[in-house]
């Protein structure tokens, strides 16, 4: 298994930096996922991993070798695209077996891998095929038996589900999950789908701007955000965080006595962390209350999301039962160990009571 690590990276185009003083450390074996919104940095990070980009400072080590000057074939790396990058005019052996050729691999050695491969991704009836005769999934799957075969050390996949149907991203995904396991090896995945990050990743890398936001295990980010960008970002639907010292007292927000740290601009909460009724809430209630107007609600199985203006904002609760509210007011509560606090910065405020004492 093969650790990663990357210190002081920059990586400009032209004058528009891309990512500034990046470090990171991915761990040997893991599933790791570089997730965040559109231009963040995430995809030129994987290819410089990758060797198909050169930063312009930094170092970057791929099991424990300094990648400076090494080429993308020396790498012990194989990438998966987004767009398969398939050879169209070869069958998918001759696509699998292509780059093993290049390798010198023996042919007796190319058969035993091309065979090994074949049964885990179950491509063994489209082995004469060529890709154009293929469906979007197959396709996907060739990409990764391509890559399988050279038995990398490391896995880079670059949004390699966002051609697929829902239903297929949902196959494909625990195709990838049971296969990390099976290999496994390093996994090194770019997405800016939260779903997919919390579903396949042993280790999430939030970035923004070309920065790392928060590292951690899924749970951790979602439980334990450190910033208000991350609680905004992960979670569906996302952390309600609203400015309850920007508001006037029209609009409806009641906190228990001493709760707001010194420090806080910002509140959130979790939308299942939530109650919600039709009434108001009895007077001195621990926690959080907000008065609000009911607007829509969306029943999905066994959730149901109930989206009201409060707080200046449109909050979302979500309950597990479906509530015959009448359209208008509303009222939401929230305990108090289930309110994070932000401060002007966005970084979370931990020690909430000292805070408040202070």
């Amino acid at each position: 298994m093969t650790e990663i690590r990357l210190q002081g990276i920059d990586k400009r185009y032209g004058t528009e930096k891309v990512l500034e003083g990046l470090d990171l450390r991915i761990e040997p074996g893991s599933f790791t996922v570089l997730l965040g919104p559109s231009g963040c940095g995430k995809s030129t990070l994987l290819r410089l991993l990758a060797g198909l980009e050169k930063e312009n400072a930094g170092e970057i080590f791929i099991g424990g070798t300094n990648m400076k000057g090494v080429e993308p074939g020396d790498r012990g790396i194989a990438m998966v695209f987004q767009n398969y990058a398939l050879y169209p005019a070869m069958t998918v052996r001759e696509n699998m077996e292509f780059g093993l050729r290049n390798m010198k691999v023996p042919k007796v050695e190319r058969d035993r891998r091309i065979a090994e491969v074949v049964s885990i991704v179950g491509l063994g009836d489209y082995m004469h095929k060529k890709p154009q005769f293929l469906s979007g999934g197959q396709r996907q799957r060739v990409a990764l038996a391509r890559a399988m075969v050279r038995k990398p050390d490391v896995f880079l996949m670059d949004e390699p589900l966002s051609n697929l149907d829902a239903k297929l991203r949902t196959q494909i995904r625990a195709d990838l999950i049971e296969l990390h396991r099976r290999l496994g090896v390093t996994f090194v995945y770019v997405t800016h789908d939260q779903v997919e990050a919390m579903s396949m990743g042993t280790d999430i890398v939030l970035m923004e701007k070309g920065q790392i936001r928060q590292q951690g295990a899924p749970q951790s980010i979602y439980n334990d955000p450190e910033n208000a960008f991350t609680a905004r970002f992960i979670g569906t639907p996302p952390m309600n965080v609203f400015r309850p010292g920007d508001l006037p007292a029209s609009e409806g927000v009641a906190l228990a006595s001493g709760m707001m740290p010194d420090r806080a601009v910002m509140a959130g909460f979790r939308p299942e962390k939530a109650d919600l009724r039709d009434r108001p809430y009895p007077a001195g209630i621990p926690g959080l209350v907000l008065e609000g107007v009911l607007g829509t609600h969306e029943m999905l199985g066994s959730e149901v999301l109930y989206r009201v203006h409060a707080a200046g904002e449109n909050l979302c609760v979500k309950l597990y039962e479906n509530r015959p509210f009448a359209w208008g007011k509303v009222w939401i509560h929230v305990q108090p160990e289930h309110v994070y606090w932000f401060d002007e910065t966005g970084a979370r405020i931990r020690d909430v009571r000292a805070e408040v004492s202070a």
